[in-house]
């Protein structure tokens, strides 16, 4: 099971690497769009879903919710974390002018989510990014990486129901 993780994880994380790096080539920009990010769980789910099937083939007798919650957690666990070494090297290392770039269509998003939640929120949201912009950190990425981890457990769970025999 451990090699499939692996196998499946270093798979998924370096097809998310190729992705946004293949959007940096094309335009900076292209590769801090939320619209990149939010598609781009379409190659984890495929990747936590191929090693649960996987998983399954290789499984004789019942296979219980368990493993598969393991093994998709395992890939999301991993793929994940090459993505964020990746983002944190290319935003302080490569490119330091992409935390501008992010900050800036963050605030472009504010704008055009203003008329949703309202200018007060708009106003305090700005206020609060202007007066402590997001800057790449170890920390901040750590931070981000294990946040995630719970969206990702629960993407597993998801994938173990429909996996599970």
């Amino acid at each position: 099971m451990k090699d499939l993780i692996v196998k499946h994880g270093v798979f998924t994380g370096l097809a998310l690497i190729v992705l946004f790096l293949g959007a940096y080539m094309v335009s900076p920009e292209r590769m801090i769009s939320q619209g990149l990010y939010w598609s781009s769980m379409i190659i984890t789910l495929t990747g936590m879903s191929w090693a649960c099937v996987a998983d399954r083939r290789l499984a004789s007798g019942d296979y219980p919710f368990k493993a598969p919650l393991r093994v998709a957690f395992g890939v999301f666990a991993l793929s994940s974390f090459m993505y964020h070494a990746f983002d944190l090297l290319m935003f302080m290392v490569v490119n330091p002018e992409l935390t501008a770039m992010q900050l800036t269509a963050t605030l472009d998003s504010i704008e055009k989510l203003t008329p949703y939640f309202g200018e007060d929120w708009a106003e305090q949201t700005t206020a609060m990014l202007e007066e402590n912009p997001p800057a790449p950190s170890l920390r901040n990425s750590f931070f981000d990486y294990t946040f995630g981890l719970i969206g990702g457990f629960v993407w597993a769970a998801i994938i173990a129901l429909f996996v599970k025999r």
